[in-house]
């Protein structure tokens, strides 16, 4: 069981809303925020809600528009909520000697792997978006703050935009359908990952850890 009252950021988001059932399952008491409630662009704004009253902060807020970030006037909103923002969070998370989960994702990496990847491989992001987020990741680390920090991949869930779901609507009302080719990747659940950071949680695991679902998918 995991013990302390927690903190949900991004509490509109779809890995929040599975966050929410999971909690709510175990019995957990937790207070969920949301942009503008809380901006991790804003220190102050953050530093106004991680005051110590909850022993535990889940992240589940990101920029997640990967092409958007690839735009210069939207970078360094991006490299804010997934860089330099998660820094800070983790900073106050120490002072008040709160545990911090952070999300991470496979783009910190170059795609280039025949094998899966190591907790410890070295970051070489290939775009703006996995720049943004390899930043979070060396600031959080960086901070000294508890933490756990989950890398998964291809998240999706029954509700909220993902690719599960936009094929799912297009293959309704098209008889075809053309999407590139050149994708690998574990399509991971967004409900298997909250309850697997909850398991780990319980168990007191701190440090980076790889979540995705088994197998893997490339887009054909």
């Amino acid at each position: 069981m995991v013990k302390g009252n927690i903190l949900l950021i991004g509490a509109s988001g779809m890995l929040a809303r599975a966050l929410q059932q999971a909690m709510d399952a175990q019995g957990l008491a937790h207070l969920d925020v949301d942009y503008p409630q809380l901006d991790l662009a804003n220190p102050q704004s953050i530093a106004a809600h991680v005051t110590g009253e909850h022993a535990i902060v889940i992240n589940a807020a990101a920029w997640t528009d990967v092409d958007g970030a690839e735009d210069p006037a939207k970078y360094p909103l991006a490299e804010s909520v997934n860089g330099t923002g998660v820094g800070e969070l983790a900073l106050c998370c120490r002072r008040v000697g709160a545990m911090l989960v952070h999300y991470s994702t496979d783009y910190v990496f170059n795609g280039q792997a025949s094998e899966p990847y190591r907790v410890d491989q070295p970051h070489d992001p290939i775009n703006a978006y996995g720049r943004s987020k390899a930043l979070g990741e060396r600031l959080l680390v960086e901070s000294g703050c508890q933490h756990l920090l989950i890398r998964t991949s291809w998240l999706y869930a029954p509700w909220g935009k993902n690719f599960v779901r936009t094929i799912h609507d297009l293959a309704r009302s098209k008889p075809m359908l053309q999407v590139v080719n050149d994708q690998h990747g574990r399509p991971t659940s967004a409900q298997h990952l909250a309850h697997a950071t909850l398991g780990l949680l319980s168990q007191n695991i701190t440090g980076c850890w790889h979540v995705t679902d088994g197998g893997a998918m490339q887009l054909v």
